[in-house]
């Protein structure tokens, strides 16, 4: 089985679920694992179990959507209920996609150490902050989605710290008030910058260690932000 499809229920899965398909005859040659819109939860550490365990890996799952549930972010970095992810149960995880859950915060050690992540969706949730070093593990992070998180006000300086390879960041509709430049110093193979209907000002200038982006933001009903890649632009901060 490469793939399994069960959402719009109101499923609670727990580990044992999992651990029934996880095996070579069931999810040890799943690919894709879709279960978006159900009630998924950690508010108790057990129920997210198969997030962790090294009991059940689903060593080939390339694709999982948990989009539209009700998981929470972790505590703290040493444990306690919230959303963690183990690079043990999902060595070969690609794309994962959070979005529109009950997450405030990307805590450090909540996704682990998924080194072939190329995707990461956490928009339309209720993120207040990003941890600096909490995507440190995300070595080969190509895409990360923060749209529509009304509540995401700043990036810290550390935020987005070593995603080396992020070639696409995208914040539209969001709460974004401040952008310190030392968030962007590293991302040197940004491409593709999306930050339309924020409160960043009139005009914002982001240097990176070796491109220059220029953000324009128009005040207007067509508030639009775009960032480009730009041999003329200002070198200035703000």
């Amino acid at each position: 089985m490469k793939l399994f499809k069960l959402y719009n229920n109101k499923a609670v899965i727990r580990h044992k679920h999992l651990s029934k398909i996880a095996t070579p005859k069931g999810g040890g040659w799943l690919q894709t694992l879709v279960l978006r819109h159900n009630h998924l939860s950690c508010e108790r550490q057990s129920d997210c179990a198969f997030m962790t365990s090294s009991d059940a890996p689903l060593p080939r799952l390339r694709t999982l959507d948990l989009a539209d549930n009700l998981l929470i972010s972790g505590d703290d970095q040493d444990g306690g209920a919230g959303v963690r992810f183990s690079a043990d149960v999902f060595p070969a995880l690609v794309e994962l996609d959070l979005t529109g859950n009950r997450l405030t915060a990307v805590v450090v050690g909540a996704l682990g150490n998924l080194a072939r992540l190329q995707t990461l969706r956490l928009s339309d949730n209720p993120l207040t902050d990003i941890e600096s070093g909490a995507l440190d593990g995300l070595t080969a992070l190509i895409r990360l989605e923060l749209d529509r998180c009304a509540r995401l006000t700043h990036l810290r300086a550390g935020a987005l710290a070593g995603l080396n390879k992020l070639r696409v960041l995208t914040a539209h509709d969001s709460g974004l008030v401040h952008l310190h430049h030392a968030v962007f110093a590293h991302l040197t193979h940004l491409e593709e910058l999306y930050l339309r209907n924020n409160h960043l000002g009139d005009q914002v200038y982001v240097y990176c260690r070796y491109q220059t982006f220029c953000i324009h933001k128009r005040i207007g009903d067509d508030t639009k932000a775009a960032a480009r890649r730009s041999p003329n632009c200002i070198r200035k901060t703000k």
